[in-house]
């Protein structure tokens, strides 16, 4: 009777081993595939802003071929998947009728990473 109680344990010992074995794929494996990333942008002031994103800006500060460009009420944020790299971000008041610039600023954005920008 020892002996199967003995056997019965170590194959569920065995299954155990086998079934809680560590998964060894990332949990985005899109990210490493695409090389993207993930940021999520978020207005903290009291007005709206605009937002945009690109990975170059024209002498007067308009984004050439931007990633996101939007309108953000206060406490809105918004969540955006892009190829990693470096790129500029704007956040500007009073548009659309006379933007002005808030903060504008360079920001290198890693694979598989993600981040929280606030202004």
């Amino acid at each position: 009777m020892n002996i199967i109680k003995s056997s019965l344990a170590i194959a569920l010992c065995t299954v155990m081993m086998f079934s809680c074995k560590k998964n060894s794929e990332p949990s985005d494996p899109a990210c490493e595939t695409n090389n993207t990333t993930k940021v999520t942008f978020k207005n903290t002031t009291t007005t709206s802003k605009r937002l945009e994103v690109a990975k170059t800006f024209n002498s007067e500060f308009v984004p050439n071929e931007p990633v996101l460009s939007i309108d953000l009420a206060p406490g809105a944020s918004i969540s955006k998947e892009f190829r990693y790299g470096k790129y500029f971000v704007q956040w500007k008041n009073g548009c659309p009728s006379a933007c002005s610039k808030a903060a504008f600023y360079a920001k290198d954005y890693l694979s598989c990473q993600e981040y929280n920008e606030n202004l």
